[in-house]
């Protein structure tokens, strides 16, 4: 790691500063951002050297960050033809999100009795971090409150486990966040979803009725994934005709 020193002006002392972050970890983090909201379809071509002249930095951390993506599963080596952003199957979306309902349905039925007027107040916080971060089309930082959300909701379950196998799986659809900048309709059910979670919770629902809710939340969530999958389908393929 590599640290940088500044003199104070007024006492002429230096102080270290942690204001290093590495080029493979600045290449990675815009591409990988490039793929999760769609601006690299499926199946787009990695090219490193081109991606080296865009950042202005050699092919090394390029191809480190490459390696790591591979690793996330964003991307696929392909051996004699090089690096290419990975499919975003529609039939793992409807395997993945179908678990999904099931895990996180079962999570906010045993998650209401532990629901505290304070830990509704914490969760209209998360509320707020993602309707500021659609709106300035911030979708890193919707992933982070979203996530917080959900996992703070679930976190009242009280079962690690469940909660653990919950977070896995929002790991393997983290590209569905393309349909939430592609498709402002689907933004806007998911915002009122979570805005109906919290009245749900502040009006007492039962477990069972948020049960219910949570998974119909789910199935939405996926039926908006597929058809903004099916139009990036579409559009690579009239692009590739």
């Amino acid at each position: 790691m590599c640290l940088y020193a500044f003199r104070n002006k007024k006492t002429g002392t230096k102080k270290i500063t942690d204001s290093y972050k590495s080029l493979w970890e600045i290449a990675y983090t815009s591409i990988r951002r490039k793929i999760l909201i769609g601006e690299f379809l499926a199946d787009t071509p990695i090219v490193v050297s081109k991606l080296s002249e865009e950042m202005g930095m050699s092919i090394i951390p390029i191809r480190e960050a490459v390696r790591c993506l591979e690793n996330e599963g964003l991307v696929n080596v392909v051996p004699h033809k090089g690096a290419v952003v990975a499919r975003y199957d529609i039939r793992d979306i409807e395997q993945i999100y179908d678990v999904r309902r099931i895990l996180e349905s079962r999570a906010m039925f045993l998650a209401v009795p532990n629901i505290t007027p304070e830990a509704v107040s914490h969760l209209r916080g998360f509320i707020q971090g993602i309707e500021d971060a659609l709106m300035a089309d911030d979708f890193e930082s919707y992933l982070t409150a979203n996530n917080g959300f959900h996992q703070t909701l679930y976190g009242y379950s009280g079962n690690v486990w469940l909660c653990k196998m919950i977070d896995d799986l929002w790991f393997l659809t983290v590209r569905s966040v393309a349909a939430m900048k592609w498709s402002c309709e689907h933004r806007q059910r998911m915002i009122t979803d979570h805005q109906k979670i919290v009245q749900l919770l502040e009006e007492h629902a039962s477990p069972e009725f948020m049960e219910n809710f949570i998974a119909q939340h789910v199935e939405t969530a996926k039926q908006g994934v597929i058809q903004y999958v099916k139009k990036q389908s579409c559009d690579r393929n009239t692009m590739t005709s």
